[in-house]
């Protein structure tokens, strides 16, 4: 135990690079038969080295999620793709201790982390058995190949898209000029809020907030919306418009290369105007 809160602690950061350590595992083992228990200590909050579209972390270092259609598909379409692989976890546990690598996240982020880490593992045929933040409890139930207390989820056959769901930020306090954010002090954050794209399905429009905590909840500093389009697993992102607080709305105008290289008309592009949620021009909005 004391190895592992000094591991918890350490100042080397927490990243789990688990997508990577699961993958090994198949290949590593003598039989697929013997059961294995994996105890794994870490945030588990993934990045991918090389294609940061596909990452956990946003470029504001919001939380997003991929779709369940990522866990249908292949690994030639998306990292978490797990098709042809589908017994590759067979009779392997996993026990995953939570140690955020930076701000803690809200619980509804926590339970959509939970439910992916458990669809992803569960359709190559492993269990995710332990989730937990208590590391008393996540080694007692390692030690104990405990099976009990883990969450069941279905995944969602009618997600299509390959795309990274945005996932709620950490709840933000203020107080007396100045604001926390997932318990640290910040000068200044972003909320965010997503829309289903009316015309093209699996597609969230994206609109970000930026506050001044001396301002919140009054009056906002400026605000964006976009939205990103995947098209064979190569992001494209179309900025659709602007607004900062007592201005009017700069709309984009139409970017001609992109709309090719995602596969779509201009008529796409403008509709996304209707999902974006930019405040008006002397309130804070949302």
């Amino acid at each position: 135990m004391r190895a592992l809160e000094a591991i918890a602690a350490a100042d080397g950061g927490a990243g789990v690079d688990i997508l990577k350590l699961l993958a090994e595992i198949p290949l590593s083992r003598p039989d697929a038969e013997t059961p294995i228990e994996v105890l794994i200590i870490g945030d588990p909050i993934q990045t991918v080295a090389g294609e940061p579209h596909f990452s956990m972390r946003d470029d504001e270092g919001g939380f997003r999620l991929p779709s369940d259609a990522h866990i249908r598909a292949s690994l030639a379409e998306t990292p978490y793709g797990t098709a042809g692989r589908e017994a590759a976890l067979a009779a392997v546990t996993v026990h995953l201790c939570r140690v955020p690598d930076g701000e803690a996240w809200a619980s509804d982020a926590d339970e959509a982390l939970n439910r992916f880490w458990s669809l992803f593992i569960a359709h190559q045929g492993g269990q995710l058995a332990t989730w937990t933040d208590d590391l008393a409890t996540c080694l007692d139930r390692f030690v104990e190949r405990a099976r009990k207390g883990a969450k069941a989820f279905v995944l969602d056959e009618s997600e299509e898209g390959l795309v990274m769901k945005t996932v709620s930020r950490a709840k933000v306090a203020t107080e007396d000029g100045t604001a926390t954010l997932g318990g640290i002090e910040v000068e200044s954050f972003n909320l965010f809020s997503t829309r289903a794209h009316p015309m093209l399905p699996g597609v969230e429009v994206v609109t970000g907030i930026k506050y001044d905590p001396r301002h919140y909840p009054r009056r906002y500093d400026h605000a964006w919306c976009y939205f990103v389009r995947y098209r064979n697993g190569v992001p494209v992102r179309f900025d659709i418009g602007a607004r900062s607080y007592g201005q009017s709305v700069r709309w984009r105008s139409a970017q001609v290369r992109a709309q090719r290289t995602a596969g779509i008309a201009a008529s796409d592009v403008l509709a996304a105007r209707e999902a974006c949620q930019l405040p008006d021009g002397s309130a804070s909005g949302g």
